[in-house]
């Protein structure tokens, strides 16, 4: 039979083998990882009760049931959805839900960005749908799930948006993305061969020039450019430059080996500078032996307005260095390097989730190009775009 969660609106089955909703979730995100993974390794059961210990702890399991919900809704209608935006790629159970569709685990993307244990934060899901099917779901959410702006209840809501490229997908038909390689040599040789604006997002000259400087043939590199879109370029301030400047202090500064080896191991994907908050986090993990919740946290205050909060955390994570046995002048300037950074450099998460839509996107305009035109036509004709 069906009960009604408590804690949310969306019904869950009950019966010999299901006891209750928690448990419910749990076989649920259990069954759906088998799907994308085959067998569960020690590393991703770790992964998965890490992150119900949180959600079940701030009461939050019917909340998940019910984005799940919806995602299924919009999947019977053949409705196209997107959660890309933000921080929700580090969530494995989302990915497990099929909520996004960003493997954290490969990506290198960190929970606690979502969701901390230690902060009193509420997750902020940002669901991307076709402009043209925006009321068939937000009917469904407001009949299901409570009122128009912040259904569920006052604390928890899920933000819809109506989105151009997922119309452009709605178009084109296709009704899962999970089966389309990540690899595929020829996407990559079509955005390094033709005019990657007809796909991509240029916001600036800065961005342009370095898409074909580097000629990205991954989707990490793919992530990279995104991380670089959003770096805030002004006129007479490039924070490229910046971040390098900081860099070439660090390497200058760090005297000893291991502590240089360990730096270089959490940079090493972004070429040696620091390009991501994750990596803020990782840094403070490591150098400071904090847990990453609050490493999340302290990563937090670096922007905070209050200087004299600031100067607390920062001896606080000095006098941790040291007695991991770092060296105190190396541990306060990569403190000041990241205390700069902190407010200029983008979520990996957020720039994860674009990147995947941009290489659908080119995926299809290289596979399918007439479908692709047709589709891109078609909507713009509906005056979506």
């Amino acid at each position: 039979m069906d009960i009604l969660s408590k804690s949310v609106k969306v019904k869950i089955p009950i019966g010999k083998s299901c006891e209750s909703e928690e448990y419910f979730f749990d076989h649920l995100i259990k069954k759906e990882l088998r799907k994308k993974y085959g067998i569960l390794d020690s590393n991703i059961l770790a992964r998965i009760q890490k992150e119900e210990e949180v959600i079940k702890k701030k009461k939050l399991t019917g909340y998940f049931l019910a984005v799940w919900d919806i995602i299924n809704f919009a999947k019977e209608r053949q409705i196209f959805t997107m959660v890309t935006r933000d921080s929700a790629g580090g969530s494995l159970i989302n990915y497990a839900l099929n909520i996004t569709c960003i493997d954290p685990l490969k990506y290198g993307l960190i929970f606690e960005i979502f969701l901390n244990r230690h902060k009193n934060n509420k997750p902020i899901i940002k669901l991307d749908v076709p402009v043209s099917r925006f009321e068939e779901i937000q009917d469904y959410i407001v009949k299901h799930h409570g009122i128009r702006e912040r259904p569920f209840n006052k604390s928890l809501k899920i933000e819809i948006s109506g989105s151009f490229k997922c119309e452009l997908f709605q178009h084109l038909s296709y009704k899962s993305l999970r089966n389309i390689p990540l690899d595929d040599k020829e996407t990559f040789e079509m955005l390094n061969s033709y005019k990657p604006e007809d796909i991509l997002m240029f916001e600036s000259r800065q961005a342009r020039d370095w898409f074909r400087k580097v000629h990205p043939q991954t989707i990490k590199e793919l992530i990279m450019f995104n991380a670089f879109r959003h770096l805030e370029i002004e006129p007479g301030f490039d924070p490229l430059s910046n971040i390098k400047v900081e860099m070439d202090i660090i390497e200058e500064e760090l005297y000893r080996g291991d502590e240089k080896k360990l730096l270089d191991s959490i940079l090493e994907e972004t070429d040696g500078l620091l390009f991501f908050q994750e990596q803020i986090i990782k840094i403070l993990n490591s150098f400071g032996g904090l847990t990453l919740p609050e490493s999340d946290f302290i990563r937090r205050s670096m922007s905070v307005k209050d200087k004299e909060k600031r100067n607390k955390y920062k001896a606080g994570f000095l006098n941790r260095a040291s007695k991991n046995n770092f060296g105190y002048h190396s541990a306060k300037v990569i403190w000041n390097a990241m205390e700069l950074l902190a407010t200029e450099i983008p979520l990996k998460a957020h720039c994860a989730g674009e990147s995947l839509t941009d290489y659908y996107l080119a995926y299809f305009k290289t596979h399918h190009p007439k479908d692709f035109d047709e589709s891109f036509l078609s909507a713009e004709k509906e005056g979506v775009f």
